[in-house]
């Protein structure tokens, strides 16, 4: 079990139940005297199911020990997980099916750039709008502007790529090469490498791509 997901995860349930009163009007989706429905899409197959995997029995492991504690304000946690392979286009069919048929109250720990940033507009337009609980991305463009349903636990990329650099050139390692996804993930990675290398006065000596999915990295 990671450790890691287990913590980033009770905190970030923390902050999304701590917004569901004792008492719930009739029409919160998601919620009822009995239990309080989260929705997850993310890539259980594909490159990133070996992560997927982790963070789901993570949030299983949290979930069935708020329950066996009683749940929140005597309701259970259920949480509905789909996969998504990865694929944006994927993500926006199941969180539809997330929201409109299941009626979940959050969205929680969804994985990739590109994904989360593709459904917020969907569930912005959500009456009410249902929010999206640390997301497993660091991009800048999910953080600038600020977003008021998208609650981040992790790092951005910004933050990361300055302290790699940092890390890095402290150690006098100047002639740095840049090895990206070339999606919306990998690109904010890389622009976080040049602010840090630009910070410094440097350039990446050599920059190169992966397509998304893909295992063509001759």
């Amino acid at each position: 079990m990671n450790n890691i997901c287990l913590r980033w995860l009770s905190f970030a349930l923390g902050l999304a139940l701590g917004l569901v009163p004792h008492t719930v009007p009739a029409a919160e989706a998601g919620v009822s005297d009995k239990e309080i429905v989260l929705g997850q899409s993310l890539g259980l197959t594909g490159p990133l199911a070996e992560l997927a995997s982790d963070i789901t029995h993570a949030a299983k492991a949290y979930f069935d020990m708020v329950n066996a504690q009683g749940g929140v304000h005597g309701r259970r946690l259920r949480s509905v997980v789909l996969d998504d392979g990865y694929q944006p286009a994927n993500t926006l069919r199941a969180v539809r099916q997330l929201v409109e048929d299941e009626q979940v109250f959050a969205l929680y720990s969804m994985t990739g750039t590109a994904n989360v940033a593709g459904v917020l507009p969907m569930l912005a337009a959500e009456k009410p709008p249902v929010p999206v609980f640390a997301p497993f991305t660091g991009a800048e463009s999910l953080r600038d502007p600020f977003n008021k349903l998208v609650f981040h636990i992790r790092a951005s990329y910004f933050d990361e790529t300055e302290l790699i650099v940092k890390q890095l050139t402290q150690l006098d390692l100047k002639k740095i090469a840049v090895f990206h996804q070339n999606d919306a993930y990998g690109q904010a990675g890389m622009k976080g490498v040049q602010r840090a290398l630009e910070k410094r006065g440097l350039q990446p000596v050599a920059v190169a791509t992966v397509e998304r999915n893909s295992v063509d990295v001759a």
